[in-house]
């Protein structure tokens, strides 16, 4: 059968290759429907072979082709119509992952997921929102139920890809912290850096004395970021160094300031040569702050408050550094507090601090941002925001930032306006649904285009009507 079919689209192709008419090359069941215009009866023609080969002679499957599940919808409501395009806009143009996983965030903070067909997550992504994690396992196996449905154990192991394996293990630190510490005992050495750093996150869940000894064994760790990180939680269960070594003071000096009214300072000394600038940053990741305030009998919080903050911004970063990995909850409010309280305002030291910070001084630090210089926000994007579409109209019209950013493209600075790109990105996160809609407004009277990359963000933000699944700025 196949055959006939086959000699029969080659003697109709053969009239229309030599220039005469098919029709009479065709059988009769296809000339009844053709018709009696004979232009009209060649289209109709036409449209049946395509029809024929087309659909009769599809290659026959590999015996070894297996159908795959179906596609599972992540846990929450997808994007309506109208937010899809400006959703693929605002990804492409994200430029990193960071930025990346900030945009899910936000629809996550109205209540959305994306369309699998806009984006699709990558198993090997160990940061995956657990919304998307059915979606990740079909992409990884083509099947939406499987080994997520099992617990996690050193057997299965492989069958879990990183994200899923990283919200499995948090799970078990809430239920049973002592299976999920022996379970990282097997298996956390075979993984790659961004996974072991990835799973680092669940030593905040249940941190207990238990730790102690697999956090101390980081200590000799591959990867820089997990030994920062062991050291981190060390500190916090009051495990880190009893005292700074002698290096200290080779870059940090006491000093006592004042004529009449004797105050003690602390200040980084002047350093001369990149080789000193090292052995600086070397010795401050081996720090905890408590170790270094000791070194110069002074407690956490003092040693901040004396610390001459106008001296050395390089050192000033490794200190605030020092002090998120280390410092306790109670010298993290208060170090906060006293940011909080600087006359010029910067929003860059609290982007250090922010993976410790208390919701209500996330959203003072967005405040901060709202109101910074232009020139100051090219790292904040990439920095835990963690709330995200809860600010208004009133507060981010008004603010320096925004009205900076509307005066690089109303004045065509084209300095500015490479600045203005990712502090749009900033506005687009934290800007509430009507703020995102105003913003929108005041940028096309300046003169940007609706379609425009730079408001991408802004532009899904916009049509993000807020579900029942999630409440504001979360």
């Amino acid at each position: 059968m196949a055959e006939d079919q086959a000699s029969l689209l080659a003697a109709i192709e053969s009239r229309w290759i030599t220039g005469g008419s098919a029709l009479e090359a065709a059988p009769a069941e296809w000339t009844n429907l053709a018709g009696d215009d004979p232009g009209e009866g060649e289209l109709r023609l036409l449209a049946l072979t395509g029809q024929l080969a087309q659909i009769m002679f599809r290659p026959k499957p590999p015996a070894t082709m297996t159908r795959r599940g179906e596609l599972p919808m992540p846990a929450l409501p997808i994007l309506p119509d109208a937010a899809r395009a400006p959703f693929r806009a605002a990804m492409k143009s994200a430029g990193t992952n960071a930025i990346a996983g900030h945009i899910l965030a936000l629809l996550e903070s109205r209540g959305y997921a994306a369309h699998p067909f806009d984006w699709m997550p990558d198993p090997r992504n160990a940061h995956l929102p657990d919304a998307y994690l059915p979606l990740a396992q079909w992409v990884a196996s083509g099947e939406a139920q499987g080994a997520q449905d099992a617990a996690l154990t050193a057997e299965n192991w492989d069958d879990f890809f990183p994200a899923a394996r990283r919200a499995a293990v948090a799970t078990m630190r809430v239920s049973n912290p002592e299976a999920a510490l022996l379970l990282l005992a097997q298996k956390f050495g075979g993984e790659p850096a961004e996974v072991r750093t990835a799973l680092m996150e669940v030593f905040a869940i249940n941190p207990s004395a238990a730790d102690v000894p697999f956090l101390e064994s980081l200590a000799t760790d591959r990867s820089g970021k997990v030994q920062a990180a062991a050291r981190q939680y060390l500190a916090r269960l009051g495990r880190g160094p009893a005292e700074a070594s002698g290096d200290a003071a080779e870059f940090v000096e006491a000093k006592t300031t004042g004529i009449l009214k004797r105050t003690q300072v602390f200040e980084p000394v002047k350093l001369k040569t990149a080789g000193q600038m090292e052995r600086r940053k070397a010795l401050f990741a081996d720090l905890t702050l408590e170790a270094l305030a000791a070194s110069f009998s002074c407690d956490e919080l003092s040693f901040l408050r004396m610390w001459q903050w106008d001296k050395d911004a390089e050192c000033n970063t490794l200190l605030i550094d020092l002090a998120a990995r280390s410092a306790t909850d109670a010298t993290i409010d208060a170090f906060a507090a006293m940011l909080f309280g600087v006359k010029d305002r910067d929003p860059r030291p609290l982007n250090l601090l922010a993976g410790r910070l208390k919701d209500a001084d996330i959203r003072r630090w967005h405040v901060f941002i709202a109101d910074t210089d232009l020139t100051m926000t090219g790292e904040t994007l990439d920095q835990g925001l963690r709330l995200y579409g809860w600010m208004s109209a009133d507060r981010l019209l008004s603010g320096k930032l925004f009205k900076q950013v509307l005066g690089a493209f109303s004045e065509g600075d084209a300095r500015g306006q490479a600045w203005a790109v990712p502090a749009l990105g900033i506005l687009g996160l934290l800007a509430d649904r009507p703020a995102a809609e105003a913003m929108l407004e005041k940028l096309r009277d300046a003169g940007i285009g609706i379609g425009a990359r730079e408001t991408s963000i802004l532009r899904l933000n916009s049509q993000l009507v807020q579900t029942t699944n999630s409440s504001p700025g979360t």
